[in-house]
């Protein structure tokens, strides 16, 4: 049985579909998330070196349920 990877593309949470991204900026120790479907975007700081995209995509989603709650 092969063993299950974490994943480099994501679901965005406003437009549902698998597309978006992480880019990590090690020099500002911060990731850009973007979804290449609606175009959102967000930043989010890391902890750099023990943070992964995984985890700057679960900060962007933290992000996201806190600015819709707030609306």
């Amino acid at each position: 049985m092969p063993r299950k990877r974490i994943p480099n593309v994501f679901i965005c949470l406003l437009c549902g579909k698998r597309a978006v991204t992480v880019r990590i900026q090690k020099n500002s120790e911060s990731a850009i998330v973007q979804c290449a479907a609606c175009n959102a975007k967000g930043e989010v700081k890391l902890k750099l070196p023990t943070m992964a995209p995984v985890d700057a995509y679960s900060l962007w989603c933290d992000e996201v349920y806190k600015s819709s709650k707030a609306a």
